[in-house]
């Protein structure tokens, strides 16, 4: 965690912002590391550059690249509708991918 002091030269509100917030930040991610080993049967997708991650995030990661880290709810709907019809037709079910 930050526990230095704010620098004394000028800083943007968005650095103000995650200096601020950093304790919050790292206390979710915490969590979040916690939450994901207490799931012992999370689906698993090999990636196009071969590594294994969670189903759940290679899909967060693949909309995030989509759309350039510009989150909005309506591109995510777009985004998962797409991807569903996508692999629902070519595949039957949202089960297809590689499971390892």
């Amino acid at each position: 965690m930050l526990e230095a002091p704010l620098p004394e030269l000028p800083i943007s509100d968005d650095f103000r912002w995650l200096y601020e917030n950093s304790p919050l930040l790292y206390s979710e991610l915490e969590n979040t590391a916690e939450t994901l080993k207490s799931q012992a049967k999370i689906t698993h997708v090999r990636t196009r550059d071969g590594k294994v991650v969670p189903r759940v995030l290679a899909l967060a990661e693949g909309f995030l690249e989509t759309v350039s880290y510009a989150f909005t709810e309506r591109d995510f709907t777009l985004f998962w509708k797409c991807f569903s019809r996508r692999r629902r037709c070519k595949y039957g079910s949202f089960g297809c991918w590689c499971r390892c």
